[in-house]
């Protein structure tokens, strides 16, 4: 069987709802793109040295769409040193990248072995999407959604400001109105929101997430995570009380000062986050 259909088999077995039916665990990873100037082998020795589990392969520098054979190279790069691919971080966007350009990133997402795919929703805030705005953005979530079914492979939506997702109540309008099991959710904190607020997003869309992305940011900075491990010590909480997900990535994005060096301290507070929360 060729490597792709035994990658998709596994996507449906990691994506499917069906099938969880065990305890959560959380895996501790890194998003490629906290280092967009270095190339993948520095990114998997960093990873690799920082003992990590896992990346998400960004495909806006380090694995551009529509390059299979490059992302089989850096599967098998990635593998060599017992590292898995949590995800491929793409720049689709619905609403604005045309639906059919989506079967590119899936042919990436599916030679690289990854069960989940990011995307983005439009380029505004719920507000200023209605009518046939909304009716576009929902009718083309769903039909990515199938396409992304079909591959074997889930879609994950990101959290971010100046999309249809900034805020979690248009978020779950946008879940809700798709409705299709393939469409899911990344999650990471608002920093322009107050700690309350991101515990409500959390609880009300735990349910739909198949990973996070880990910092500690407010509007105005960058800060070691050691400095906001008790809020994510509730967020972690938050998932495994409201997730029906066995296995839960927590990929650390991007350096409080974008150093490669400062990677294994953040590392390792987040693998004794993680032992604290499950130990």
């Amino acid at each position: 069987m060729p490597q792709a259909n035994l990658c998709n088999m596994k996507s449906r077995q990691i994506c499917c709802p069906i099938l969880r039916e065990v305890n959560m665990t959380f895996t501790a990873g890194l998003v490629s793109v906290s280092f967009r100037k270095l190339s993948p082998e520095e990114i998997i020795r960093a990873a690799t040295r920082a003992r990590l589990s896992s990346i998400e392969w960004g495909g806006d520098v380090h694995l551009p769409p529509g390059d299979p054979e490059r992302a089989r190279r850096v599967l098998a790069l990635t593998q060599a040193t017992g590292l898995r691919v949590s995800s491929y971080g793409s720049y689709f966007r619905i609403g604005v990248t045309p639906v059919e350009q989506f079967a590119s990133v899936l042919t990436t997402a599916s030679a690289l072995c990854a069960p989940i795919v990011r995307v983005w929703a439009y380029d505004r805030y719920l507000p200023q999407c209605a009518g046939r705005i909304w009716d576009d953005l929902v009718r083309q979530g769903a039909e990515i959604a199938r396409m992304a079914e079909d591959a074997g492979i889930c879609i994950g939506l990101e959290c971010h400001n100046h999309t249809l997702t900034e805020e979690y109540h248009s978020t779950l309008k946008f879940l809700q109105a798709v409705d299709h099991p393939a469409l899911r959710m990344y999650w990471q904190p608002n920093e322009k929101r107050d700690f309350h607020y991101n515990m409500q997003a959390l609880r009300a869309l735990a349910p739909y997430v198949e990973g996070v992305h880990v910092f500690h940011w407010d509007e105005h900075d960058h800060y070691p995570l050691a400095e906001g491990i008790a809020q994510w010590r509730v967020y972690l909480s938050i998932l495994q009380e409201f997730s029906p997900k066995k296995q839960i990535p927590l990929l650390l994005e991007f350096m409080p000062d974008n150093q490669v060096d400062s990677l294994t301290a953040e590392a390792d507070t987040l693998q004794r986050l993680i032992d604290e929360v499950c130990g």
